[in-house]
């Protein structure tokens, strides 16, 4: 059978579109009946509000395996340089506490993006962790209060339980490398 995708990313989709897709994965419609892969990156109108009413709805529903595009079987996730912004952050944050398909992934490149406002975060010594969930990429270093630091440190906390990922490359995110 395998995995249908449902491309929605850069559709400028906002909170109501979000509350709309939330109903009908609750409601099982046949347009997402079996596994569903959604990618919902690249819309920053649906804010906070829609990325939670949506994250609501998938922890609800098995059958979607994904809010990034991750299919079965998939063990790499290139984002690099696709216009991510602080919206996608919570969107990649939530698809790895999920932890479905996105947890099978041994690489995952989010470089070249705007995650986070420019030197937001130390990540140790460098952007790109090796083996995040084998002990290796923890954080470095006291963390501000700010809520874009509280987003980045869910955002790593989520990926570092990622027992699977190898390669995580965080370079030009607004994230800032720590001495």
């Amino acid at each position: 059978e395998g995995t249908v995708a449902v491309d929605l990313a850069g559709l400028h989709l906002g909170p109501a579109d979000a509350s709309l897709l939330a109903g009908l994965i609750r409601s099982g419609a046949r347009a997402l009946a079996g596994a569903v892969s959604l990618s919902v990156l690249g819309n920053p109108a649906m804010g906070a509000e829609g990325v939670q009413t949506l994250v609501g709805a998938v922890e609800q529903t098995p059958s979607v395996v994904s809010l990034v595009g991750v299919l079965e079987g998939q063990r790499i996730l290139n984002l690099s340089g696709k216009g991510l912004g602080p919206v996608d952050a919570e969107v990649l944050t939530a698809e790895f506490r999920l932890g479905r398909e996105s947890a099978r992934l041994t690489v995952l490149d989010v470089s070249r993006n705007s995650l986070f406002p420019a030197g937001v975060v130390g990540i140790g010594d460098s952007s790109t962790l090796a083996a995040a969930g084998g002990g290796g990429g923890k954080t470095k270093g006291p963390l501000a209060a700010s809520a874009a630091e509280g987003q980045a440190q869910q955002l790593l906390g989520a990926l570092q339980r990622s027992t699977c990922l190898e390669r995580l490359d965080l370079s030009e995110s607004g994230m800032r490398a720590e001495d």
